[in-house]
């Protein structure tokens, strides 16, 4: 049934939200220059912890505040968990096929490099501390900042 719902993104005009697109770092930074604000926000494995937030948090925060938002799991093992939230906003998945990878560990690491703006192949360990997150804000496709 889930994978009934995977497609290929094509463009980001008319987004079903019943669907769940493939996307990469290029496409998705190619989209981000066309907004004067936008919010990536990265859902992986789900959180157990007190400080995480729903995704509906983030939703009312871009509506209040003026961003687009783009819902990314890294994963496909937080399908249920971000799908059961029943988010508004139209949900994407890392499409591992653009990386060339099947280890979800490679292909999140150089999808979060490109995004923060670092080489693709920076290994883990050699991330500045400012560059690790799961929510970034972009302006007109500019990082502005990134929160854990």
């Amino acid at each position: 049934e889930q994978k009934s719902m995977v497609e290929t993104l094509v463009s980001f005009e008319n987004l079903d939200k019943d669907k769940v697109y493939k996307i990469n770092s290029k496409q998705l930074k190619e989209e981000l220059v066309k907004h004067p604000k936008s919010i990536v926000r990265l859902a992986g494995l789900g959180c157990n912890s007190n400080s995480c937030k729903p995704l509906s948090y983030y939703e009312d925060f871009a509506k209040e505040n003026g961003y687009n938002i783009f819902i990314v799991m890294t994963t496909y093992y937080s399908f249920e968990y971000v799908m059961n939230q029943h988010p508004e906003a139209a949900v994407f998945v890392l499409d591992y096929d653009y990386y060339g990878k099947k280890q979800r560990i490679k292909c999140e690491r150089f999808f979060r490099n490109e995004l923060s703006g670092l080489p693709i192949n920076t290994k883990y360990k050699d991330i500045p501390e400012n560059k690790i997150g799961n929510t970034y804000y972009y302006e007109y496709g500019k990082l502005v900042k990134i929160e854990k």
